[in-house]
């Protein structure tokens, strides 16, 4: 799902919302208020220790990129095959007086054969023969004459399935992505799930309707097929906000269509940016396809090597901070200071550095104050942050009672985020 946050909240996170004070981190004592002084990190969704090279008095500035822990990938579920659209076959479904429509359409075609597609999605494989995401390409381009006022979320899904019932769209077949480009005009989601609020776009994969939902009978064998389908809401009228959230959806609704497919593996990763391949970029710069805007997708291979883990990109050298731990727990009133390795691939240079409450950028009081020693740094040079929990946090959406805060590394303005909970002990 492509989240208004997400969008609108980029401008929150480069303003600033944590504090931060320069300081010598050399000679910096750690009081570890989780276990005691233990510094060995764990991974937060599998508790598996994770190892990190050096501590605050660990140099490492000839190294690139310095020893770090690593970040996390994207999996499919344990013990589960990986379901992923092997071949992407894109339906738009646009509307006669959308002025946008036939610029839409061109975008969708603009994507068959295209060098970002490749990268954004190549490295996904799943289904029984394993195998990986190909090109896309377009199925029919559906310009229907009548608008709908508004839908929540399970209309839109009766709605896609009436189109297919009375044959307004193509009927489903392997591959088959239906995307709903809506007008402006159109009011999408419920109360807590509004568009253009709450969200501005999402990707679903649904059948089997119950009978009475819509003509079941006029579909052969009178049982609704499974469908994957994206939701575009139009925000506003530049084309540049649909083409991105498009993209974001094609990305993900190819790699994890039905919540089997790919996601990261890490509980604070997945708290601040949302799970799926393409949340985990959507704070990167954004590419271009002929000229269109597009955002990139998560690349374990690019990760694993210590290179933006978002491709594709600018090719400017990478960098960030990497905590020696993804959760920490400590009692409310309490704080604990952990190491932070920030690191980068040479020719990067100097960076800086401060922390983020999520809650903040929701404009609620401030969780956690989490305050870094140092403001300015680079590659192999230790550094730590202390993160006082002010108040006990609200659960996330997994029930787990945990604040979020960000380490912000930035430079220029391109910024990299590495998240952290901080869970009530």
């Amino acid at each position: 799902m492509r989240s208004i946050f997400l969008v609108t909240g980029a401008a929150l996170l480069f303003t600033g919302a944590a504090s931060a004070t320069a300081a010598c981190s050399s000679n910096t004592t750690i009081i570890n208020a989780d276990d005691g002084g233990t510094t060995t990190p764990t991974d937060a969704s599998t508790g598996a220790d994770v190892i990190v090279d050096g501590g605050v008095d660990a140099r490492y500035e000839n190294t690139f990129p310095a020893p770090h822990a690593a970040i996390p990938n994207v999996l499919p579920q344990s013990g589960v095959p990986a379901n992923v659209i092997a071949h992407p076959k894109i339906v738009t479904i646009g509307y006669d007086s959308d002025s946008a429509r036939p610029e839409l359409e061109a975008f969708t075609d603009a994507m068959v054969g295209s060098a970002w597609w490749k990268a954004a999605t190549h490295e996904y494989c799943g289904g029984p023969t394993n195998e990986c995401i190909g090109d896309v390409s377009v199925g029919a381009h559906v310009s229907l004459s009548q608008v709908p006022t508004a839908l929540d979320t399970a209309q839109v899904e009766s709605y896609l399935y009436a189109l297919i019932a009375n044959g307004s769209v193509p009927a489903p077949s392997p591959g088959v992505l239906y995307t709903f480009f809506f007008p402006q005009s159109v009011t999408l989601g419920e109360p807590g799930f509004e568009g253009c609020s709450a969200f501005d776009g999402y990707h679903s994969f649904s059948g089997n309707l119950p009978p009475d939902s819509i003509d079941a009978g006029s579909l052969e064998g009178g049982a609704m097929p499974q469908v994957a389908y994206a939701v575009v809401a139009r925000c506003s009228s530049n084309i540049r906000e649909a083409t991105l959230t498009a993209a974001h959806e094609w990305i993900e609704a190819s790699t994890d269509p039905d919540g089997y497919g790919y996601t990261v593996n890490d509980a604070a990763w997945s708290a601040f940016f949302y799970p799926e391949v393409g949340d985990l970029c959507d704070f990167e710069p954004e590419n271009l396809v002929g000229k269109y805007t597009v955002q990139s997708g998560f690349s374990n291979a690019a990760a694993n090597a210590g290179k933006n883990p978002c491709v594709p990109n600018d090719g400017k050298p990478y960098f960030n901070a990497a905590p020696e731990k993804n959760l920490v727990k400590v009692a409310v009133g309490d704080s604990i200071t952990i190491n932070v390795m920030p690191y980068s691939e040479q020719g990067a240079g100097e960076f800086t550095l401060d922390a983020l409450d999520l809650a903040t950028l929701y404009q609620k009081p401030a969780v956690v104050d989490a305050v870094v020693a140092d403001s300015t740094v680079k590659n192999g040079l230790p550094t730590t942050v202390t993160l006082t929990l002010l108040s006990k946090p609200e659960p996330l959406q997994t029930g787990q009672v945990a604040a979020v805060v960000a380490l912000r590394s930035t430079q220029g303005k391109t910024s990299h985020y590495w998240p952290i909970l901080v869970a009530p002990k």
